[in-house]
């Protein structure tokens, strides 16, 4: 097998190595994990990748500079139409963030759950789940990957 390969295949388990780390290490979402932000809803931003596969979004409160972020990840259990409907600049929201970003930059906090109008636009219910469903597709591509190692590794040993 040329150098080039052997390169691009540990390289690419590397990468798969990270990602899967990040996602197992994931805890679920929990008061004791959580912080509770209280402001004044300034802005909602959509975010879409070049590519339009990966949709985000930032909130904006009028209290401070930080932009808090529901990652992709999460954007299925964000009720965004129902948030554009029900909240208007300046209405009270209590926004609630992970302590544990991962692997992920500790700068951008992550939003868990975002509250107005005594309405919970995203249930860490469904978080919980996306995570449980993470593992489960995570564990399976690594396990796929490793039975593919093995039998790559036991048929180069017999040729």
């Amino acid at each position: 097998m040329h150098w080039s390969i052997k390169i691009g295949i540990g390289l690419g388990l590397l990468l798969v190595t990270i990602l899967s780390i990040d996602t197992l290490s994931r805890e679920g979402i929990s008061k004791s994990n959580t912080v509770f932000i209280n402001g004044t809803f300034s802005s909602l931003k959509k975010h879409t990748t070049s590519n339009k596969w990966s949709i985000s979004y930032n909130i904006q409160i009028q209290e401070n500079n930080i932009s808090y972020k529901i990652f992709p990840d999460w954007v299925d259990c964000f009720d965004s139409t129902s948030f554009k409907i029900k909240v208007s600049k300046g209405d009270s929201i209590t926004i609630i963030t992970n302590k544990d970003n991962g692997m992920r930059s500790k700068d951008v906090p992550q939003v868990v759950s975002l509250i107005a109008n005594k309405y919970n636009f995203i249930s860490t219910n469904c978080i919980n789940e996306e995570n449980k469903n993470s593992k489960i597709i995570t564990l399976s591509i690594c396990f796929f990957l490793a039975l593919v190692l093995l039998v790559y590794f036991i048929k180069s040993r017999t040729d």
